[in-house]
């Protein structure tokens, strides 16, 4: 286990991009003495306003209304893929499959965005499995059409207060990129962006 003096010295020498990646996505894997040098040193650096609240994020255990209230933020968000305010964001797990010959790779991403931007998104990954599906010998076909019907399901977005595990998941897991969003939304757009 490093000391305290290892994590200084490990911390001073990384960027200011790798510490806020750290703060951002992975505190919850950290300890408690890393946790509080990495709160240092980003202090030291001038990195820590509204990166503190990402840290503590990650580090809360949420009870189920909390969960839900999140979820409920971050649906009245503008998109992250068009920047369309007014419209509820939907989460969905969108899958990607490709194949040549008897080789096949699946792909799932999940995406946030509006009603819009998540059927975009299922049909680019539809288009792509239907026409790898081609050379997909003998059972591409067969696993593109699979791959298409999954994302037809999962595309279709119903206007109601309901989510889906998969939504509920993901705010559950990027705490810290929520809670920076919903704090500042115009200066971390871009790191939603990135989940997408």
């Amino acid at each position: 286990m490093p000391t305290i003096h290892d994590l200084r010295q490990t911390y001073s020498n990384m960027a200011d991009e790798e510490l806020r990646q750290i703060a951002v996505f992975e505190t919850t894997e950290l300890s408690d003495d890393a946790t509080q040098v990495l709160r240092e040193e980003m202090g030291r650096r001038g990195l820590l306003d509204g990166f503190n609240a990402a840290i503590s994020a990650q580090r809360h255990t949420y009870t189920p209304d909390q969960v839900k209230e999140l979820i409920r933020r971050v649906r009245q968000l503008p998109c992250p893929m068009c920047g369309i305010r007014g419209q509820t964001i939907h989460g969905r797990r969108i899958i990607t499959r490709r194949g040549f010959l008897w080789l096949h790779r699946k792909q799932e991403v999940f995406r946030i965005g509006c009603k819009s931007c998540i059927r975009k998104a299922g049909l680019r990954a539809n288009t792509i499995s239907m026409a790898w599906g081609l050379f997909g010998f003998p059972f591409g076909l067969i696993l593109g059409f699979g791959t298409v019907l999954d994302n037809l399901r999962a595309v279709d977005c119903k206007e109601t207060a309901q989510t889906t595990k998969a939504f509920e998941d993901y705010v559950r897991q990027n705490t810290g990129v929520i809670t920076l969003l919903l704090q500042s939304e115009h200066k971390t757009q871009s790191l939603v962006n990135e989940l997408n």
